[in-house]
């Protein structure tokens, strides 16, 4: 995640069957070196980018039952996030096995082509057969009654919005709903993301590794073993990170890791492995254009915006800059070097107020761009407008009216707290919500529908 991004957390607990246990009690701790986190599992990172492992320690109580799971966290520049392009989309467990009604927990994660991980994507779930079962938008899947073999059951789409574009990727769970109770709860498959990389020569690139049972559900003590098997592409440096060599080709299967489970009738190991492909660095191109997002922002006072930079050859590829962010107009607000902006008290439009400087030094040449985001802070409220103001309908007809709110410079203030009435409830009633319906006496009723909008400390 970008630094100073906030991310929610969730933590869900199963019974021995699968099902969630929505009486369970979830206790958040975070690591003070990485951020800070909210009962409610709510983490906001620190601004220091680098790998915090297990940083994020989640402690599930239910009745007597304690378990602690624990999440790693990265935290990364916005500037580098924002120019990483997506190639692949992992998604885990890769395969499910269930039995009607029974619930399982899918997650997606994307690459870009050198396995680092993507912020900022949208995650999209169906399903290929309703008969199958259904997932929502946050992938949990609940199996059907039909049971059988779906090998492209559930699909999740990434999507990430680029300025050149939008680049969806795709990735599919294979779903068996089983007729047959559930088995003991053994070591089946195991998921190691991304399983394939291109790195340049001394490159680091931190892997995800999960392991699951037969049925698709996360397990839980499990003892991994990292190696790289071609000494030519690198070596481990640390668990589940690995480092480039120096020798350029390809190489198939170059790190091996095994998962193993200790059982009662003795140990069960399962294996995934990871191509590396490690290749010189692309010629960098000139930095020809920037682009800062938002361009413009609208802001009450003292609220918090995070602006991103990106630097662009001709040919409209990132190239690495150095960032510098600063204020042209110090009553628009302040902003830190991670670009996250706070809005300052002065109501106004403030054009051109944040400034982004981007540098690039190549061939003793630097190239310097420059670029500028406007902010408006609103004030008071100081105007309130009903949209339609004018409606034709006939006798029960509904429609939804909406009120929009201004301060003294013609800004829009968002959000609004309204209170609908009727003046004349001849013409119709309507609901807290703003949707109005006809009566059905016909006629022209003037000012009939009035709206008391709040912004707090107007009217």
């Amino acid at each position: 995640m970008a630094a100073g991004q906030r991310f929610v957390f969730t933590a869900i607990a199963f019974d021995a069957a699968g099902k969630p246990i929505p009486q369970a009690k979830v206790e958040w701790k975070a690591h003070p070196e990485a951020g800070r986190i909210s009962s409610a599992g709510l983490f906001a990172s620190a601004k220091v980018p680098r790998i915090y492992r297990d940083a994020i320690e989640a402690k599930v109580t239910h009745r007597s039952v304690v378990i602690v799971k624990s999440a790693s966290v990265e935290i990364v520049d916005p500037a580098v996030s924002a120019a990483r392009a997506l190639q692949t989309v992992a998604v885990y467990p890769a395969s499910i096995a269930l039995l009607p009604g029974q619930v399982a927990g899918l997650s997606a994660l994307g690459w870009d082509e050198q396995g680092q991980f993507v912020q900022g994507l949208r995650f999209t779930w169906s399903v290929a057969d309703p008969r199958i079962g259904q997932v929502d938008r946050l992938g949990f899947f609940t199996a059907g009654t039909s049971p059988g073999v779906y090998p492209k059951g559930v699909s999740v789409t990434a999507i990430q919005e680029t300025a050149q574009g939008l680049i969806e990727r795709q990735a599919f769970v294979a779903v068996t709903v089983r007729e047959q109770g559930l088995e003991a709860r053994i070591l089946s498959q195991l998921s190691v993301v991304p399983n394939n990389v291109v790195l340049a020569p001394g490159q680091r690139v931190s892997f995800l590794a999960r392991a699951f049972d037969q049925s698709g559900r996360s397990l839980g003590q499990i003892t991994y073993e990292w190696a790289a098997v071609t000494a030519q592409a690198g070596r481990i440096e640390h668990p589940g990170q690995f480092v480039a060599g120096q020798q350029t080709g390809r190489f198939e299967n170059a790190i091996k890791l095994t998962a193993t489970q200790s059982l009662p009738s003795g140990p069960v190991s399962v294996t995934a492995t990871v191509s590396v492909t490690v290749q010189l660095p692309p010629a960098r191109g000139v930095l020809a254009t920037a682009r800062i997002t938002p361009g413009s922002v609208t802001a009450q006072p003292g609220q918090r915006f995070i602006f991103s930079s990106a630097g662009f050859d001709a040919q409209g590829k990132n190239v690495p800059v150095r960032v510098s962010w600063s204020m042209e107009d110090s009553a628009a607000g302040s902003i830190t070097q991670t670009g996250i902006f706070v809005a300052g008290m002065t109501p106004g439009v403030h054009r051109n107020a944040v400034k982004l400087e981007l540098v690039q030094d190549q061939d003793g040449r630097r190239v310097r761009i420059v670029q500028y985001a406007s902010v408006s802070i609103v004030g008071k409220l100081a105007k309130v407008e009903i949209v339609p103001d004018t409606i034709v309908v006939v006798s029960e007809q509904s429609i939804a009216l909406r009120a929009i709110g201004y301060d003294d410079q013609g800004l829009q203030i968002l959000p609004l707290r309204l209170r609908w009435s009727m003046v004349d409830p001849k013409a119709g009633r309507i609901e807290s919500s703003g949707i109005f319906t006809a009566s059905a006496a016909p006629g022209t009723y003037q000012g009939a529908v009035r709206v008391l909008a709040s912004d707090g400390g107007a009217r």
